[in-house]
């Protein structure tokens, strides 16, 4: 049996085509070593930037976020 998995979400404005330069892709990623999540955008000169993020670290990423924000 086959089933679909989700692995990449590109995030764009409504006036964006997913496809171009100026979005922000999140996929999870296994590169033999477990699971990550990947966070990829494109600096001013087009070079791809790519964060690698545990997944275990997801929550306190977010409350730190949070905190930043709520100052």
């Amino acid at each position: 049996m086959l089933k679909t998995t989700i692995t990449e979400i590109v995030i764009h404005s409504d006036s964006d085509q997913a496809m171009i330069k100026d979005t922000t892709t999140v996929n999870i990623v296994d590169e033999g070593g477990g699971r990550f999540i990947t966070i990829t955008q494109y600096d001013y000169e087009f070079n791809e930037v790519i964060i690698r993020i545990d997944p275990k670290e997801v929550s306190i990423l977010f409350k730190v976020i949070n905190k930043l924000l709520n100052q």
